[in-house]
């Protein structure tokens, strides 16, 4: 019935990172009225901010986890699994830690007892743009019936696949000496010249870590995919004959993430953290990669009142900083989430509501082996809370 087709072009010059052009092209084809096709490619990019080219350098305490497992603690602490007699490449760990600065004297009984290990962070002049390239193809569906009870109905579903190149992230403390010391693969020869070894500075005299560099590079790329859903039923009960019961509103959305693999570096493999918390190379304030992810809600309206109670889930997840590791530091469960709200227009242009958030009291789950450490960006912090509040317009 009709196709409409959406192209565009920019070019771009900045003066950090050179000319640039993006581009895009989108198809939307209603097949008939209950059917639309959608589709699309684009190439986008982004040229690094004026933080992260010129940001102040400054340091901040960083937990490398629990000195026990692999990926995790200071690779060279005797209670550490590196440093195990049953790890196969203990003899090549304690050579890396002694061509770092543990002194021989007492490479057999070193102990790190700091709590936080100090990093330092800056900006990165040499920062180039990250480069995407997005796919996707969806459909809608809207309700062919005519029956007041079936006619509100609505779907869609929508592919996306996403391949991002030059990815300005962090390597974080804990990712630099898991990979130094070569949990993932990423040092075969122990070398205290790799990428990652360099980034670890340790006092000459007992041998703990001074301090870790993190700093923001063009990390290798990120790769991910995934489907997004929703639905939607809107059933007008005076339409059937029953005024008393008003309307009934009933919505989903759900996104189900098929995968989320980092490469932190040109011609490194490439790692699932899809299903994962806690990796902050993306985001420092979101750093939750949950399977499955979903905002429901019941919407019932009955003139002037409203009703909505909903429903928040947030799949369960693995750490991160197992990824590429022998290490089972544990991870979280999945979380849901009920809320309802009352909505009363009083008048055309005043409303008055009150509700309550987190109707179950359910507690931020904790995320690793630090009692109270959780993501403040994904889970509530104040548990069960009631609110009132009004709308005025003028």
């Amino acid at each position: 019935r009709q196709l409409d087709v959406n192209l565009g072009y920019r070019y771009s010059s900045y003066n950090t990172v050179g000319s640039v052009s993006t581009y895009k092209a989108d198809v939307s084809w209603e097949v008939f009225d209950a059917l639309r096709l959608r589709g699309g490619y684009s190439r986008a990019i982004r040229a690094p901010n004026i933080g992260e080219l010129y940001g102040a350098a400054g340091t901040v305490g960083q937990n490398l986890g629990a000195v026990g497992t692999i990926g995790s603690g200071d690779a060279c602490d005797i209670r550490g699994a590196y440093r195990a007699p049953g790890y196969a490449d203990a003899a090549q760990v304690r050579a890396l830690c002694l061509a770092q600065g543990v002194p021989a004297a007492i490479i057999d009984s070193y102990r790190n007892l700091d709590t936080l290990t100090t990093t330092r962070f800056s900006g990165n002049p040499d920062l180039s743009e990250e480069t995407a390239d997005t796919y996707s193809i969806g459909a809608v569906l809207k309700s062919p019936f005519a029956s007041p009870f079936l006619s509100g109905i609505s779907l869609s579903v929508d592919y996306y696949n996403i391949k991002l190149k030059g990815a300005v992230g962090q390597i974080t403390g804990q990712v630099a000496m898991s990979k130094c010391f070569n949990a993932d693969g990423s040092n075969p020869t122990y070398s205290n010249t790799n990428l990652y070894c360099s980034l670890i500075t340790r006092l000459a005299g007992p041998g703990t870590i001074d301090v870790i560099r993190t700093p923001l590079l063009n990390l290798g790329g990120y790769k991910t995919s995934g489907v997004d859903f929703q639905a939607d039923w809107t059933i007008d009960w005076g339409a059937l004959g029953a005024d008393r019961l008003g309307k009934l509103h009933l919505g989903t959305v759900v996104n189900y993430l098929d995968s989320f693999r980092i490469q932190n570096l040109p011609g490194a493999p490439f790692r699932e953290y899809g299903g994962t918390i806690l990796n902050t190379q993306i985001d420092p304030l979101s750093t939750s990669l949950p399977k499955w992810k979903a905002v429901s809600w019941a919407q019932w309206t009955l003139g002037d009142f409203d009703l909505n109670f909903r429903w928040r889930h947030i799949g369960a997840m693995k750490n991160a900083n197992n990824v590429g590791t022998t290490s089972t530091t544990r991870g979280v469960k999945a979380v849901d989430y009920f809320d309802l709200i009352g909505t009363l227009k009083v008048a055309d242009d005043f409303d008055f509501r009150l509700g309550v958030s987190n109707l179950t009291n359910v507690a931020a789950p904790q995320v690793g082996v630090v009692p109270g450490d959780t993501d403040a960006n994904t889970y509530d912090q104040l548990g069960r809370r009631f609110f009132v509040g009004a709308k005025a317009r003028f």
